[in-house]
C-alpha cells in the first residue's frame, strides 16, 4: 500500500496489475466507516497493489484476505500517526 498524506482522499486498487474500481469503492466505504477509530484515515491518497492466489470473484475469501492485508497496513500507519501502542492493544484494534 502506498499512502500520501495531506492530499484529497482517494483510493486506487490494482489486482494483478489491473485497476479494480469496484474494489476501490468498497475500500473507500470501509475507510469512511472506521474513521472514528483512525481519525487520520481520510486525509490522504492510497494506492493499493495486490496479487491473490484465490480465483477472483469465486466467492472464496479473496476479498476477506485483501481486507485483512489492508487492515494490517493501516495499523502500521496508525502507529506512525499516533505513536506506538502495546502489541496486545494493536492486535485488538487490528482484529476489530
Amino acid at each position: 500500500m502506498e499512502f500520501t498524506a495531506n492530499e484529497d482522499f482517494s483510493v486506487q486498487t490494482f489486482l494483478a496489475g489491473n485497476e479494480e474500481v469496484k474494489f476501490a469503492e468498497k475500500i473507500e466505504k470501509y475507510f469512511k466507516n472506521i474513521e472514528q477509530y483512525l481519525p487520520w484515515i481520510l486525509k490522504g491518497r492510497y494506492i493499493i497493489r495486490t496479487e491473490n492466489t484465490f480465483p477472483h470473484s469465486s466467492g472464496i475469501a479473496s476479498s476477506a484476505s485483501g481486507f485483512g492485508a489492508i487492515a494490517k497496513c493501516l495499523m502500521a500507519l496508525d502507529e506512525t500517526f499516533t505513536g506506538k501502542i502495546s502489541e496486545q492493544e494493536s492486535l485488538k484494534k487490528l482484529h476489530f
